[in-house]
C-alpha cells in the first residue's frame, strides 16, 4: 500500500509538472515597438509610447502582433541577446523575425532594446507593408503597455 501511495504521489507531480506553461521574462508582456528615429527621442528620456505595433507575449512562448487592426499569431523564442519571433497571417504565410542585442533599458524598467537584424521576406505576408520600411541593423525600442 504504502508504494501504491508513493506511485501515486509522484505520478500526479509529474503530471502537473508536465501541464505547467513555460514563462520568461516576456511572458504576459504588451510591447509597442518603435524605432528611435520615429520618436525623435533618445531611448533616455523615453516617457510616450504608440499603439502603431504592439508585441503581446503570452505564457508557453506564444506571440501575438498587432498591426493596423490586424492580429498575427505566432510563436517566440529568447536564446542569449536573440529574440526570434514567428508568425502567421490569415494566409498561413509564415515570416520570421530577428531581434539581436534585445535587453532590458539599464534606466527604464518597462523599456527593452534591440536590433532589428534579419526577416524572411514574403511579398504576400500581411506584414510586408510594415516590414519593409524597417532596415537591417536598425535600433528599436519595446515599451511596455498596459
Amino acid at each position: 500500500m504504502k508504494k501504491l501511495c508513493i506511485a501515486l504521489i509522484l505520478s500526479v507531480a509529474f503530471l502537473l509538472n508536465g501541464c505547467s506553461s513555460e514563462a520568461n521574462e516576456l511572458t504576459d508582456k504588451k510591447l509597442s515597438v518603435f524605432t528611435v528615429i520615429q520618436i525623435g527621442n533618445t531611448l533616455d528620456d523615453f516617457s510616450t509610447n504608440s499603439a502603431y505595433l504592439i508585441f503581446d507575449f503570452n505564457k508557453n512562448n506564444k506571440v501575438s502582433i498587432q498591426y493596423l487592426g490586424e492580429s498575427y499569431p505566432g510563436s517566440y523564442k529568447i536564446n542569449g541577446t536573440n529574440l526570434s519571433i514567428d508568425v502567421l497571417d490569415k494566409d498561413k504565410n509564415e515570416v520570421s523575425l530577428l531581434f539581436t542585442d534585445f535587453k532590458k533599458h539599464p534606466k527604464n524598467e518597462k523599456l527593452y532594446t534591440g536590433i532589428f537584424s534579419d526577416f524572411t521576406h514574403l511579398e504576400n505576408h500581411g506584414l510586408n507593408i510594415l516590414l519593409r520600411n524597417y532596415s537591417g541593423n536598425e535600433y528599436m525600442g519595446f515599451y511596455e503597455v498596459e
